[in-house]
């Protein structure tokens, strides 16, 4: 398995929501906003993006919702297979009444089951289609038929792949956003996707795990648990190749490629780890240079003028002469 016991400690996911993922769950993406909110950069990127941005404050106001204020975790759970339809559990506080107004707005119908109501579209079942609002304290969001299974199993443990979810409270622990991965990334792709060198390097890989962790330093961390310590050489070894060969192409934007040779990269055992650590000053700085860009929208360029068409051999030359009127 991954291990995550080098990275700092942090609280770990809310391990009531862990232990009602779906079943079949095979990858676990986790955000914890409050903790993200109490860091000095989370506190920068809010003062930037929330209290700034009007828009933004008109449409939190709108759904008597601000996920920047009020939503304290995500947990999204997928199966591994391709294109898999995600369900989604957020932690936080919401108005009930002010998202099923939104949500009405937004073309969703509303059923009751089993004393929740459910808001669906019911011509598009694909992706996130339905959601219900479980109490003030608890929205998920999936296909209909998870959505229904979720208020089905209401407190109770969905059965879940105990080492998933062991792993899930591990990784969550050391970082503030974090990913567990317990199948192989290929199974997410179709067989088209992972042919060739590449296809045979992510087809090595049998489980992953990826956490961000902010602070004095932000730390970016990913392990992949390969077939065998050969495999995870490989993985390694084409990592550096990838990152010497972008830091080289970055030769007019010094502050990418010295951000790229950062990058630490290893090996223990059948494991292979990457490591970033970045200055809090270098990351708020570069959300903040992010953010400004996004908000200069650049000009749409002038039409070209049409061209005039040149006048054809023998013809005149664009003179009009009018005869005169007869008397």
């Amino acid at each position: 398995m991954v291990c995550a016991s080098w990275l700092p400690a942090a609280r770990a996911a809310d391990s009531s929501l862990l232990a009602q993922a779906p079943a079949d769950s095979d990858v676990l993406v986790g955000i914890n906003l409050k903790q993200i909110r109490e860091s000095d950069l989370g506190k920068s990127i809010l003062a930037q993006v929330g209290t700034g941005n009007p828009q933004f404050q008109a449409m939190a106001a709108m759904a008597g919702f601000d996920p920047l204020r009020d939503l304290d975790e995500v947990l999204i759970a997928a199966p591994a297979k391709p294109n898999p339809t995600a369900f989604l559990m957020l932690r936080g506080s919401f108005d009930a009444a002010k998202l099923s107004q939104l949500a009405a707005m937004g073309g969703m119908k509303s059923a009751d089951y089993h004393g929740v109501k459910i808001f669906n579209k019911p011509e598009d079942q694909s992706g996130v289609s339905a959601m219900a609002i479980i109490d003030r304290s608890l929205v998920v969001g999936g296909n209909q038929a998870g959505v229904q299974a979720f208020v089905d199993r209401r407190g109770q443990p969905s059965g879940m792949k105990a080492d998933l979810a062991a792993k899930a409270a591990e990784v969550s622990k050391a970082n503030d956003i974090w990913l567990v991965m317990h199948a192989a990334p290929a199974a997410f792709a179709p067989e088209s996707a992972t042919a060739g060198p590449m296809g045979d390097l992510v087809k090595s890989i049998e489980e992953a795990t990826l956490g961000l962790k902010l602070g004095s330093d932000i730390v970016l961390s990913i392990g992949a648990v390969a077939h065998t310590a050969q495999d995870a050489e490989g993985l390694a070894a084409a990592v550096r190749l990838f990152t010497g060969m972008a830091a080289a192409g970055q030769k007019d934007n010094k502050q990418v490629a010295a951000l790229l040779q950062k990058l630490k990269v290893g090996t223990e055992g059948s494991t292979a780890k990457l490591t970033l650590t970045v200055s809090e000053a270098d990351a708020e700085a570069a959300i903040r240079d992010a953010i400004a860009s996004m908000g200069q929208a650049k000009p749409a360029p002038a039409p070209a003028p049409s061209p005039t068409p040149a006048p054809a051999p023998g013809s005149d030359s664009g003179v009009v002469t009018l005869p005169a009127p007869k008397r």
